[in-house]
């Protein structure tokens, strides 16, 4: 793929951490067929079964389309953080529901007004919020459910992180997020991974967040690969002279390895499981 819309690089992260990642097909509660980081379309079938590598793929040229397609609707300059969050909203509910909604009346007219991040996830009634900010937070977060039209929590977060994308430019998620949001997913088909990255579960993540804790970084204990792991795997690989992309693959265990043999040995006995390169 050639290189990524700025849009699309400031949204990718929030988009992966929302949609978790499914390498087997499953049925979104509507009923569509899906795979990956939230992907659909006539490519996707009962059963099947993709790699890692191309859920990101299909999730970068899904938010690509997306940028174009709502590009189609805007009628004043954007910030490319702005056109990302537009971006998740399109590759959540699809282009037209917002080229043709009052939102996007709103921001035409630059009426975005003021924001509340509190409110936008734990107040019902949204208090706080400007009519733009009041529209986008409760956009599509109904759901209809087994005959009944329901609030879906994971979509009032997701909302409630593209309106600070929006008004800020960075997003980060809620204290109870960034423990509680598993993502369930098979194993790598046929291999292991090279490397982990968020959205990943296994076993040796859990012996990694031991290890890492052990390390005093402040990460939960688990087996998913969260993206507070994934800053505390980029602050590690930054002060031991690797490339700091968040990743674990082996150069990365081989210099975990090392540090952890380099503190008091004294310590370890409380370590339990720590996978060494």
């Amino acid at each position: 793929m050639s290189s990524l819309h700025p849009a699309v690089e400031a949204v990718d992260s929030l988009v992966m951490f929302c949609e978790g990642l499914f390498l087997k097909s499953y049925r979104c509660p509507d009923g569509v067929l899906a795979i990956g980081y939230g992907h659909t379309g006539d490519d996707v079938h009962d059963d099947q079964i993709i790699t890692r590598a191309q859920a990101i793929h299909l999730l970068l040229e899904d938010l690509s389309r997306s940028v174009d397609e709502i590009s189609h609707y805007i009628e004043r300059p954007m910030q490319p953080h702005q056109m990302g969050a537009l971006a998740s909203l399109v590759h959540n509910v699809g282009a037209y529901e917002i080229g043709d909604s009052s939102l996007m009346d709103y921001l035409n007219k630059g009426e975005i007004g003021v924001y509340d991040k509190i409110s936008a996830l734990y107040d019902i009634n949204l208090k706080g919020m400007s009519h733009a900010s009041h529209e986008w937070a409760s956009f599509r977060v109904a759901q209809n459910v087994n005959g009944k039209r329901n609030i879906m929590p994971g979509l009032v977060r997701r909302r409630a992180y593209e309106l600070e994308l929006f008004h800020t430019g960075r997003w980060q998620p809620g204290p109870d997020d960034v423990q509680a949001h598993l993502v369930f997913c098979d194993s790598e088909p046929d291999q292991e991974p090279s490397a982990f990255g968020p959205g990943m579960i296994s076993q040796e993540i859990s012996q990694l967040h031991n290890a890492l804790m052990f390390l005093g970084y402040n990460v939960q204990p688990g087996n998913v690969y969260s993206f507070a792991t994934a800053d505390a795997i980029r602050h590690f690989q930054g002060k031991n002279g690797l490339t700091a992309d968040g990743l674990y693959g082996p150069a990365t265990a081989k210099a975990l390895s090392s540090s952890i043999q380099d503190t008091n040995t004294s310590q370890k006995h409380h370590l339990n499981g720590i996978m060494y390169a």
